[in-house]
């Protein structure tokens, strides 16, 4: 596979941002010709697609950011509960030329022989999930740093020192947590597009081990299922009458959690 400068056609970048929960693609027009309906994809110019999925990531490729923010405000109600600040992922670098075969090259750029709508939403799908994992990890990271200092006055002074309603808060947030990312995407399923394009199987299996998706996506599994099981025994006691009971269950809920985050469960 020839990586020669002189033999790339074009070289530019594949940007994702997140901007709320969900999209509802099927409501949103555009001038922009639409050559898929599930994903939407749109071709916005020459080698130019912009790539919209239901659970909120918007992909663009070979667009300036001037001409991606204002299709995302075009779209915005359509968005359903919008951040109040799009998650924008580290752009990534394709090379598209004659020589190239389809895949990653040592640098760790996507290379493509030649770009397609295909291959574009292929990338795409891959990219919003990379994205979507980030945003998951940094939800739980957020609710951890709270926990933290509440299992650390717990081992050194015996009590915890904040009120029932807080440690029922903190709970109920690790719970919001994993319904919503659980509920966002199937990250581990195979595509929709390779069933009509298996000639796309080898890109895809080699974007999926390059941002390692499995092994990151079983990792959050991990702590989803943890969480859960320890959240439902709080709920299944959150109607205890002894108070000191209900706290105690709280309280190895939390450090549960920290035990997740530390990678002490495997």
């Amino acid at each position: 596979m020839s990586e020669l400068s002189e033999n790339v056609e074009l070289t530019t970048t594949i940007k994702t941002v997140l901007v709320g929960e969900r999209i509802d693609t099927k409501k949103i027009k555009s001038d922009y010709k639409e050559v898929y309906s599930l994903p939407k994809c749109y071709v916005t110019g020459d080698n130019s697609y912009i790539v919209l999925f239901r659970y909120g990531a918007v992909v663009s490729i070979n667009n300036s950011d001037e001409m991606l923010n204002g299709f995302i405000d075009d779209i915005a109600e359509n968005i359903y509960n919008k951040y109040d600040e799009y998650i924008y992922s580290e752009p990534a670098l394709v090379k598209i030329g004659d020589d190239y075969v389809d895949g990653i090259n040592s640098q760790g750029d996507i290379v493509l022989k030649d770009i397609s709508a295909e291959k574009v939403i292929l990338c795409a799908t891959i990219l919003s999930h990379d994205a979507l994992i980030d945003a998951f990890d940094n939800k739980f990271n957020v609710i951890f740093e709270k926990v933290e200092p509440i299992a650390e006055k717990l081992y050194r002074k015996g009590r915890t020192g904040i009120s029932d309603r807080k440690l029922h808060s903190y709970a109920g947030a690790v719970l919001i947590a994993i319904t919503k990312s659980v509920a966002s995407a199937q990250i581990a399923e195979r595509p929709d597009i390779l069933w009509d394009n298996p000639d796309l199987e080898r890109l895809y299996n080699r974007l999926k081990d390059e941002y390692e998706l499995i092994d990151r996506n079983k990792a959050l599994n991990k702590k989803f299922n943890v969480a859960s099981k320890a959240i439902q025994t709080f709920i299944d006691l959150s109607q205890a009458k002894n108070n000191d009971l209900l706290c105690w269950y709280v309280i190895i809920l939390l450090v549960i959690i920290i035990f997740i985050e530390s990678g002490l469960f495997h």
